[in-house]
């Protein structure tokens, strides 16, 4: 039975660096900017971010796409559980909604975000994480 690789272990600094990426997709949606990264941890320079975010690439964490904006992806069941809190937090606030014009737009969101978790789920070969 073929055994499964530990991820390299993460520096103090890109744990945090990937926490704020996992927690900000989970809130939002989508990633944050290069920029947004840096004032979150006091980098001036948008290549020392570069750099973090190369490492967590290499570590097999994140897949960037070059030349598009907000192009972090996570990977794994990292990924999957972060889909899974963002289904869960617009299916709560759809729950919560009284307005027609609102629960239209947080139905679609909910819509987007499931078919978001069945690609990735697709993707991972089927397996839910615990």
């Amino acid at each position: 039975m073929p055994t499964v690789k530990d991820p390299p272990p993460l520096t103090d600094r890109q744990r945090d660096i990937y926490e704020f990426i996992r927690d900000t997709i989970t809130a939002h949606g989508y990633p944050p900017a290069v920029r947004q990264i840096g004032a979150h941890f006091g980098i001036r320079s948008p290549n020392g971010v570069v750099c973090h975010l190369k490492a967590l690439e290499r570590k097999g964490l994140i897949v960037r796409d070059f030349g598009l904006s907000r192009a972090i992806r996570l990977t794994g069941p990292t990924r999957l559980s972060a889909l899974l809190s963002k289904v869960r937090e617009v299916r709560d606030d759809l729950a919560a909604s009284r307005r027609k014009r609102s629960y239209q737009k947080r139905q679609d969101a909910l819509k987007l975000a499931v078919a978001d978790l069945s690609e990735a789920i697709e993707k991972c070969g089927g397996g839910v994480p615990a």
